[in-house]
């Protein structure tokens, strides 16, 4: 490129090239997490077909939670094995694995092994973004460092927002290899690109791996328990819930126990990780995910059911939520030079809740689409720079040996949080919607009540599906009218849920993270705070 036309760029974009090699090393890392986004969404609670069997039985909402905690934990193993191996086979194993499992993927229709190389192809992916991750924040360094994440997020996101489109793209019910074909090339591929170029990591001595190990162990504990916690799925989920929070209090116990007689036997600590802010970061990321489901993802069927936009505009109609998560990233750093972080994280919240809350009142059956402008964009705003200076806050609380570790942590919260939340409030929104309408019956006598009811359930599990149309066209006018009613009643308490549940969290934050800022600048670590010359052991 002509060095003029260079120093007319931003001085944290030239210095992506700063040193030899790293973009190379960045390329690397992009590729990578662009293909590990592309594995088929087979158990995406944003599919039609599943939200169908999340509305059909509401039990389902347990299978997806549980799943999504399984995917939690193998992030959690990824990154441990990043951190305590850092070898680049690791790489190449997991891009071998995606390109095997989804060719599999073609010629299975089904079945105990499809399911196990579904597991594979998700234990491929949870290994690939922490290593991509982990390449970037070991060659970059403060502000450069956030740009050179955001590429990758870029790369990832954006493979995972493409990844459902191409699994329903003949259809709701199918076939579905588009999905598996697009995943096989793409890993394949990638395989291709890194195997030349992708370098070893730091990794951390010997001694130091039961230090890790430890440290996964605590941070999924939290994970199970926000999990628990937050989850609002309807009483079918409660037992597991019950179960998660129990074996996450376990975990943790185990792991104090563990950190007191280490603490005894050893006086220098080569790594520490500040918990009391992460601990909050990620319960925070979990509520983040968890509060922007709602709009994000439900909306749209609204805006196509309710308002008759369509499937396609019904999406477009989000656009103030995505052009506001465009717009806040860079605003979110400027922020951070002029505001606390915990002011930040609590205000993010605060306005996502807000949004939610406002959309709530908003909502009607001929509600103009002007009202639904501003939720939105709040909604965008205060998700993006919430999340931003949380991931912020999770890299200066973490040593610099431990980039696995740190994206893990960082992806499992907003994963667990945006999964269980869409399952969720799938299952709420539909019991609440038969609840509201059964409450509409009056004095209907018994048998008549169950027909109605099952007749109204019959139409909420077709949504989504291609025999929508045609149950729809059977229903009376009046009938219908009462459908819309209990519906978009349904839509709006769960929209003033997760509002009010963002609200909540808000202030909680803002006093757990406490008046200790854990950030001196934006995206470093704990220990190049201290000591600018401090690396990685091993």
């Amino acid at each position: 490129m002509d060095a003029r036309r260079t120093d007319r760029l931003p001085g944290f974009i030239r210095d992506l090239d700063a040193s030899p090699g790293a973009v190379r090393t960045l390329l690397v890392a992009a590729v990578a997490a662009g293909a590990a986004g592309l594995n088929p969404p087979v158990t995406w609670p944003g599919l039609p077909g599943v939200q169908s069997a999340i509305r059909a039985q509401p039990e389902v909402n347990t299978l997806i939670l549980g799943v999504t905690v399984a995917a939690a934990g193998l992030l959690f193993v990824g990154g441990v094995l990043i951190d305590t191996n850092g070898r680049r086979r690791i790489l190449f194993a997991a891009l071998a694995t995606l390109t095997v499992t989804s060719l599999l993927g073609l010629v299975l229709g089904g079945g105990a092994l499809f399911a196990l190389t579904r597991v594979a192809g998700a234990a491929a992916m949870t290994a690939i973004l922490p290593f991509s991750l982990a390449l970037v924040v070991t060659t970059y360094s403060g502000v450069t460092r956030a740009t050179a994440i955001g590429i990758v997020y870029a790369a990832w996101g954006g493979a995972m927002a493409l990844g459902p489109v191409l699994f329903t793209i003949l259809g709701p019910a199918g076939p579905y290899w588009p999905s598996f074909v697009a995943s096989a090339v793409a890993s394949a591929g990638a395989l291709w690109f890194v195997l030349p170029r992708a370098p070893d990591l730091p990794h951390v001595a010997p001694t130091d791996r039961p230090y890790v190990i430890a440290t996964a162990v605590w941070a999924y504990a939290v994970v199970l328990i926000s999990a628990g916690i937050v989850n609002l799925g309807g009483t079918t989920s409660y037992p597991f819930r019950i179960g998660l929070i129990s074996v996450g209090a376990a975990m943790l116990v185990g792991w104090a126990v563990w950190s007191r007689r280490r603490g005894r036997t050893e006086r220098l600590r080569t790594l520490h990780i500040e918990r009391r802010p992460v601990t909050v970061a990620v319960a925070v990321g979990v509520i983040f995910g968890f509060a922007q489901a709602a709009p994000l993802f439900q909306l749209p069927l609204f805006f196509n059911l309710i308002l008759r936009y369509g499937p396609f505009l019904g999406i477009v109609a989000t656009a103030p939520f995505i052009v506001a998560l465009v717009v806040a990233g860079p605003v979110a750093g400027a922020l951070l030079a002029r505001f606390r972080p915990r002011t930040l994280v609590a205000a993010g919240l605060a306005v996502v809740g807000l949004g939610n809350v406002a959309s709530a009142l908003v909502l009607g059956r001929d509600a103009a689409y002007a009202l639904f402008i501003v939720p939105l964009t709040m909604i965008g705003l205060g998700f993006v720079v919430g999340t931003t200076v949380r991931t912020a806050i999770i890299f200066a609380s973490v040593s610099r040996a431990l980039p696995g570790t740190a994206a893990a942590l960082n992806e499992a919260s907003i994963i667990v949080g945006s999964r269980i939340g869409l399952a969720a409030l799938t299952a709420l929104i539909t019991q609440r919607a038969i609840d509201t309408y059964a409450a509409s019956l009056g004095s209907l006598d018994a048998a008549a009540r169950g027909d109605a009811i099952e007749a109204f359930r019959t139409v909420l599990v077709a949504i989504g599906t291609p025999s929508l149309a045609q149950v729809v066209g059977s229903i009376s006018p009046a009938d219908l009218a009462e459908y819309v009613a209990a519906f978009v009643s349904a839509y709006r308490d769960s929209l003033l849920l997760t509002g009010g549940l963002a609200l909540i969290a808000a202030p909680l934050a803002w006093i757990g993270l406490g008046a200790r800022d854990p950030l001196a600048t934006m995206w470093d670590y704990r220990d190049e705070r201290q000591d600018p010359a401090t690396t990685p052991t091993g």
